[in-house]
């Protein structure tokens, strides 16, 4: 599943209860990555298509060694990573046209990576 990291005016136009809805709100911006297929139109700008890992080990939120590993990998082979969380989940968003190479890292380094889109 394709997904777009978005800057938006507002957060009128989203529905905060559609699955893989990311919001974020600063004194600057307000933020949304959602499914390319669901970008509002009041996006001012938006950045993708991009994939996303869900991090399948449920992780203590005081450890962050694993996550850590696994985007310097990523990083550290050229794959540009953006991440997010929730209080139980950590997903990692790849650029699509570097998904399978991610992947197979991923998984030769038993990471052991998920696509929400499988769930």
């Amino acid at each position: 599943m394709p997904f777009a990291i978005c800057s938006l005016k507002d957060f009128s136009r989203v529905d905060p209860t559609q699955p893989f809805c990311f919001t974020a709100c600063t004194d600057q911006e307000h933020s949304l990555i959602c499914p390319q297929d669901r970008i509002p139109d009041n996006a001012l700008e938006h950045s993708g298509p991009w994939r996303c890992f869900r991090v399948r080990q449920t992780m203590d939120l005081d450890l962050v060694d694993n996550f850590a590993k696994m985007t310097r990998l990523l990083v550290g082979n050229g794959i540009g990573v953006f991440s997010t969380s929730t209080f139980n989940t950590d997903y990692v968003f790849v650029p699509e046209n570097q998904w399978d190479k991610a992947r197979a890292m991923l998984e030769q380094h038993h990471f052991l990576p998920g696509d929400p889109a499988e769930s």
